[in-house]
């Protein structure tokens, strides 16, 4: 992964950069963080998983395993120290259109499956924040 990175990028210093960033600070402990920040691996594991691009999820692996080893982790500690709450609200930031609104609510109560991680927050103003500052994402 990240030897074609580099061929990929070669002539783009700021993702050279990110990428020895990457490869020199890594540790499968801080995959949640990595993926939470502005990062490429962000862009690269939601792609992969989007478009069903099965050499690409391949080359990311380890670092999905270590994500979602990471989340099962949280999840474990949250219930521990959670065990007297019967709901939470969760906040997801996202732009879509209105058919795509409409699609999610006529699906309340249904499962949605979704082909990746989805980023939440306790805090309403932050998934805000994070609809607002998409970029490339579909007017509402």
């Amino acid at each position: 992964m990240i030897s074609k990175r580099r061929a990929y990028y070669r002539a783009n210093r700021k993702e050279l950069n990110n990428t020895d960033d990457f490869e020199q600070t890594y540790k499968s402990s801080e995959a949640i963080r990595w993926y939470s920040k502005d990062a490429f691996i962000y862009r690269l594991v939601n792609k992969a998983l989007r478009i069903e691009d099965v050499e690409a999820l391949y080359s990311l692996k380890y670092y999905t395993a270590d994500l979602c080893l990471q989340l099962a982790l949280k999840h474990k500690e949250f219930i521990k120290s959670s065990s007297s709450l019967t709901s939470l609200t969760l906040y997801r930031g996202l732009k879509a259109s209105k058919n795509e609104i409409q699609t999610y609510k006529n699906n309340i109560g249904n499962l949605i499956s979704t082909n990746g991680f989805l980023s939440t927050s306790v805090l309403r103003k932050v998934a805000y924040d994070f609809a607002k500052n998409r970029r490339n994402a579909p007017r509402a």
